[in-house]
């Protein structure tokens, strides 16, 4: 299981040229290369996270993504797989 989510996380960071631009525990920046592309699937997937309990803010600026998070959802497997499931869902 833990292969196939990081298989589908990279084959998705590779669709939407996602870089990687700053993170640490509860902090992520990354650049979405294709934003314009994909704007309002995007826009809706970031509506859904700022309902999350887990998620503090999202931040998007141009094609800059900042997202604060509780750091210690990485280590709950209900949480990332509840992730994957949305990622299923809106067909990422």
């Amino acid at each position: 299981m833990i292969f196939i989510n990081k298989f589908h996380l990279l084959s998705l960071i590779r669709k939407y040229g996602v870089q990687l631009l700053d993170h640490a525990p509860g902090e992520v920046t990354v650049k979405i290369s294709s934003w314009n592309a994909y704007e309002q699937k995007l826009n809706r997937v970031i509506t859904y996270l700022q309902d999350e309990d887990d998620i503090y803010s999202i931040h998007v600026q141009d094609n800059i993504v900042n997202i604060n998070y509780d750091p210690a959802i990485v280590n709950n497997d209900v949480k990332v797989k509840r992730l994957f499931a949305l990622i299923d869902e809106y067909n990422l």
